[in-house]
């Protein structure tokens, strides 16, 4: 085993000393002894030194002995091509004996070697030419070897420098791919061929994520183009739920070959592969599968962009925006739908063009996503003023104030709450001009928003319902300033609150999401034909079952069926059995209009959001137009003229529209307005959500049985409509008797005692205003005239069906 054998005869090369030879299937020599195969530094035979190689250190030779002791004895050699002195790096051998294993790297490829890491150092393998000489199944060391042919000059390295002969033209590295590697490279074991980075569980799982998702993005997106109604829900999975997925699959996928690569660093250079992923052109299956990683990443990036567009165009759409949070957003979606607005996107007025204002209204939306998930939503949703974008970038990229002019007609119809639902038409001009003087005359609505003009107002409460400080810059410079009178704040808190210049939005801040009045929306309903008028009293009573506090939907619905479908059976049975189905389809109506109003799960219905345009059912003009907003410098106050902005409204029958509607001087209100009536704002009596009062009784909230109610209001209030001057009791009641005469009774107003209305003193209140010594007069309870005689002796206590009994002081001490 220790003969020496040379391999190329007459070359003039120092011996190669035959370590073991072996079978063509053999690739090591035998464990458990370390033979080293290194010449003496002089040519002639020598014998090989042999150590046990020591199994308790890594790599660790025993000083004097072994490979490395021999190596440092042959820093230098003399050749017959001259002296060459080389120095090759040190490196450690495997604990157990054998050759040892390369470095890492991708199976069958080569790295360069590198100092001062450990693994073996590996040569490439030398040229066939050379080589031919060799015998079949030899194992030879060929680490001694300075010049052999082409074959590059290599380090000692044992069995790491080992060339394996299986045919006379197979010359193989036994830890190498046929044929070797480049100049200086390392090669890699074929056992471990193909363990590329990513060849590990956690990226096999994240492969896998991603190509399920891949699959159902491309089923979902089939689906969604092929619906003919776009569904919320599939818009989620398809461009939120699946894409992120999608996401997380590739980040699962690329932490594992991060993992895989830590564990390679951390073993070392013992391990099957390299750390890092490597890229090699030259290599003609890395080129194949380059081209497939630039062909499939061009896919995926088209692919992803054309799924980052419809997520951008769905989270854009109304969809997204009215039918996801269904609960939360149903009252604003469901008016959108019915509202002039319908075919505007919502993100048109909510949202502004440009990647700042979509970066914004999602982050805000990210806000509104945790509330949701975590109920922490007021209920109902308060009106965001603060955030709404300025008119001039919503309202007026349709409308344009500059050329508002002329007037609107509007015809509003109307039905009584009679027997026979008497049917009315409303109709005035709308003054809508004023926006600019070259085209007519200012005094319109739109004067507010003329150019030259500037109208400023500071509000206490975030809603602007209450406005207690105008201002007025007109087009030539000067400024008018306008203070109410019923502001309790001075003058340092009125310079505090926030200023708002005016815009679309003060007025027109219902525009989309309306909530119309019960009374309104039944006059529409049975205008259209939805409500068959000709039922008795149908107006009256569906108003009034719509009016009611329901807990939700399903009571509300079996509610409206039974007050309406009950009516009918109970007052006029015959005409419930011949118009059941008339019935029927005006209960289907009130359940469509309390759908439309009232959500109670947001607490909303017709009386939670404030509707300034008009002035019918909230203040809204007349939040400033109310007649006590006082100038600072002249005393007037902002006009409250009807005809500034509208023309009266004309009363008349109810006609198509489109026909000539006949003149009628009839008041347009069902009584004339006169004293306080025509002082006080329209919403006092027709407040929303609320039937309008029909009666002097039903307004002012008197009982229909109270004494004199039946005589007229005229009868006492000598001024119509006007609660002063009234009449002298005495000219009716011109005889009084028993205390009335009693005292300072004579000298007392009648409604010091008698409260309006009532009449009766029923309680002790009234008596002790003035009789403040008698608060704890005998009983605690009781009216002081179930004892004090108003019409007899004053001295005798009222006993009823006894006649006059003893005296008071004898009934106060029990006697």
């Amino acid at each position: 085993m220790d003969d020496e054998v040379h391999v190329l005869e007459g070359a003039s090369l120092p011996p190669i000393h035959l370590v073991h030879v072996v079978e063509a299937d053999h690739a090591a020599p035998p464990r458990g002894r370390w033979r080293s195969a290194f010449p003496p530094r002089t040519p002639g035979r020598a014998r090989a030194e042999s150590a046990p190689y020591p199994a308790s250190r890594r790599g660790g030779e025993t000083a004097a002995t072994g490979p490395r002791a021999a190596f440092q004895r042959l820093r230098g050699r003399n050749s017959s091509a001259g002296t060459m002195a080389r120095s090759y790096p040190m490196v450690r051998r495997r604990a157990t004996p054998g050759p040892a294993r390369p470095t890492r790297g991708a199976a069958g490829k080569c790295r360069s070697p590198r100092r001062g890491r450990e693994g073996s150092f590996l040569p490439p393998a030398p040229p066939p030419e050379s080589l031919k000489s060799l015998p079949i199944g030899d194992l030879v060391d060929l680490g001694n070897m300075t010049n052999f042919g082409s074959f590059p000059p290599t380090p000692p390295g044992g069995s790491g420098a080992t060339l394996l002969k299986k045919a006379p033209d197979d010359y193989t590295w036994p830890y190498s791919k046929p044929g070797g590697c480049e100049r200086g490279g390392v090669p890699v074991s074929e056992k471990h061929k193909g363990r590329e980075l990513y060849r590990n569980a956690v990226s096999y799982f994240g492969g896998l994520v991603v190509a399920a998702t891949a699959v159902l993005i491309a089923f979902a997106l089939i689906l969604e183009f092929g619906l003919s109604r776009p569904s919320p829900y599939l818009g989620i999975f398809t461009y939120m739920v699946f894409p992120a997925f999608l996401t997380l699959g590739g980040l699962i996928f690329l932490y594992g070959m991060r993992r895989e690569s830590l564990r390679r660093r951390k073993l070392g250079p013992e391990t099957e592969a390299l750390p890092y992923p490597r890229l090699d052109l030259n290599d003609p299956r890395q080129r194949k599968r380059f081209a497939y990683v630039l062909v499939g990443g061009f896919v995926g990036l088209v692919l992803m962009g054309f799924v980052s567009y419809n997520a951008f165009m769905f989270t854009e759409s109304v969809t997204f925006c009215g039918r996801i949070c269904h609960t939360i957003m149903q009252p604003e979606y469901t008016a959108y739908l019915h509202s002039p607005h319908a075919r505007v996107k919502c993100v048109e007025c909510h949202v502004g063009s440009g990647a700042s204002w979509y970066v914004k209204s999602k982050m805000s939306g990210a806000r509104q996503v945790f509330a949701t998930i975590f109920h922490t939503y007021p209920t109902p949703i308060p009106v965001p003023i603060k955030n709404l974008r300025p008119a001039r970038e919503t309202c007026e990229e349709c409308h344009w104030p500059k050329k508002f002019y002329g007037a609107q007609l509007v015809q509003i119809p109307h039905f009584g709450y009679d027997e026979k639902n008497t049917p009315e038409e409303i109709s005035l001009l709308l003054k809508i001009g004023g926006g600019e003087t070259a085209l007519g005359a200012t005094s319109g609505i739109h004067w507010h928003m003329i150019l030259g003009n500037t109208v400023t107002f500071a509000a206490t409460d975030p809603q602007q319902e209450n406005i207690p400080w105008v201002e007025v810059k007109h087009a030539d410079g000067t400024t008018e300033t306008f203070v109410s009178k019923d502001s309790k704040l001075t003058p340092a808190q009125l310079a505090a609150l926030p200023r708002h210049t005016v815009d679309c939005i003060d007025c027109h801040n219902r525009p989309t999401h309306i909530f119309p009045s019960p009374g309104p929306a039944v006059d529409n309903a049975m205008a259209a034909g939805a409500i068959d008028p000709s039922l008795p009293w149908i107006k009256k009573v569906t108003v009034d079952a719509l009016v009611q506090n329901y807990i939700n939907r399903p009571s509300a619905r079996e509610g409206l069926k039974k007050a309406i479908t009950g009516y009918y059976e109970k007052n006029y049975p015959d005409l419930a059995k011949a118009k059941g189905a008339q019935i029927q389809q005006a209960v289907n109506a009130a359940i469509g209009i309390y759908d439309r109003s009232v959500f109670p799960a947001m607490k909303v219905n017709w009386t939670t959001y404030a509707n300034n345009i008009g002035h019918r059912n909230w203040p809204g003009c007349f939040r400033c137009h109310d007649g006590r907003h006082l100038s600072t410098t002249t005393g007037k106050p902002i006009t409250r003229s009807c005809t500034t902005c509208h023309t009266m409204p004309q009363r008349g029958p109810l006609v198509p529209l489109g026909q000539v509607m006949p003149a009628s001087t009839e008041n347009w209100h069902p009584w004339e307005l006169k004293g306080k009536h025509a002082e006080i704002l329209c919403s006092r009596c027709h407040a929303a959500g609320y039937r309008p009062p029909e009666t002097c009784a039903g307004c002012h909230k008197i009982s229909e049985k109270a004494p004199m109610i039946e005589m007229g209001c005229d009868t006492c209030h000598l001024k119509a409509q006007e609660v002063q001057p009234i009449v002298d009791c005495k000219s009716c009641h011109s005889s009084l008797g028993g205390l009335h005469l009693k005292g300072g009774h004579p000298d007392a107003s009648c409604t010091d005692c008698h409260k309006p209305h009532t009449f009766v003193v029923t309680g002790r209140t009234t008596c002790e205003t003035c009789h403040t010594d008698k608060v704890n007069h005998y009983k605690s309870d009781g009216a002081c005239t179930n004892c004090h005689d108003f019409k007899g002796d004053q001295a005798r206590l009222v006993r009823p069906g006894a006649g006059r009994g003893p005296s008071l002081m004898a009934a106060h001490l029990g006697a």
